[in-house]
């Protein structure tokens, strides 16, 4: 998948948050609703949703990516995750986050009460699977300070 500083792909992004980020798969128009194809899944990303389905195959025996962005964050840079939801229509009923370098802390604040916020450790090498009632209510962020290496990459 290659670092930022290979320039194979990776570009500067401002959506819920500063940082680098690639991506592949489907793209997801939010402005006119629709998801369209766009860039091929590599082979390493179809092999690792593989992986992951036989990690967790109770969760994910039918799970298929249909999108996948890496999103490289940098502390000293001032990067972070905005608090959001995934689109609830266009965006499926599993959402997936791999951990690849770095820890960070994830924030998830409940969209429509005022229940208190639960802090989820995701250390390297971690997969997070967000279903359900977290999935669908709850925003998950990462605040700048919630990243205790001056690096973290997540897909």
């Amino acid at each position: 998948l290659d670092g930022p500083a290979s320039g194979d792909g990776w570009k500067w992004r401002n959506f819920n948050g500063p940082s680098r980020a690639k991506r592949w798969g489907v793209q997801t128009d939010l402005l006119n609703r629709t998801v369209n194809p766009d860039t091929p899944m590599p082979a390493i990303l179809v092999a690792l949703n593989e992986r992951m389905r036989a990690a967790a195959p109770s969760l994910l025996a039918a799970f298929t990516a249909t999108e996948a962005n890496a999103i490289d964050y940098s502390k000293r840079e001032g990067h972070h995750l905005g608090a959001h939801v995934d689109d609830r229509q266009l965006s499926g009923p599993l959402i997936l986050n791999l951990s690849l370098a770095g820890d960070a802390t994830m924030t998830y604040t409940h969209d429509r009460s005022r229940a208190p916020p639960v802090r989820v450790p995701l250390p390297r090498r971690s997969l997070q699977i967000q279903s359900g009632e977290v999935r669908f209510s709850w925003q998950h962020g990462i605040h700048n300070a919630d990243l205790p290496a001056d690096r973290r990459v997540s897909i």
